[in-house]
């Protein structure tokens, strides 16, 4: 049987191979999308802007508006 930890990164390991294949399929819901983020926050992964035409495009296609802050 295997031991606690083991169990615990079979299971972490799962859950990133299936969210890698929704986000990869484009089948990603926004649950999803929210569960990713949470575990790079969570990982202390950050983005690192060196393709700042990508970055910017994420951003500009944020459904925000600065007048709104």
């Amino acid at each position: 049987m295997a031991s606690k930890k083991e169990s615990l990164d079979i299971l972490f390991q799962a859950t990133l191979d299936e969210l890698i294949k929704r986000i990869q399929e484009g089948t990603a819901t926004p649950a999803d999308l929210s569960v990713a983020r949470a575990i790079l926050k969570d990982n202390n992964i950050h983005a690192i802007a060196e393709d700042k035409k990508r970055i910017s495009s994420l951003v500009e296609s944020l459904p925000f508006d600065e007048d709104d802050e």
